[in-house]
């Protein structure tokens, strides 16, 4: 009994440091990067992208596929969680 009771007080406790772990993550990158906002789809601090129209094929390659992914969320496109790269470049193309 002492044993489980041990075993779920480390669980406890492994889960309470790893929300406190992300959260700090989550207010560090909000401080670094104030123009990303929630959805993180932005120009990023140091980087040289630019938010690309929503036309320019060129442009959704510098896309990152998380940012790619948004996109395709924010369009309707469906499956995209396991499109690659490319699948969801030509996707967003097609719409």
């Amino acid at each position: 009994m002492a044993m489980a009771l041990k075993k779920l007080l480390c669980g406890v406790l492994l889960a309470t440091l790893a929300a406190v772990l992300y959260q700090g993550r989550e207010r560090i990158m909000a401080i670094l990067r104030p123009d990303r906002g929630r959805t993180g789809a932005a120009i990023t601090v140091g980087d040289e992208r630019e938010k690309p129209s929503a036309g320019s094929s060129h442009d959704l390659e510098r896309l990152t596929r998380a940012e790619l992914c948004q996109r395709a969320q924010a369009t309707g496109i469906r499956g995209r969680a396991e499109m690659s790269k490319a699948q969801l470049i030509a996707a967003l193309r097609a719409r």
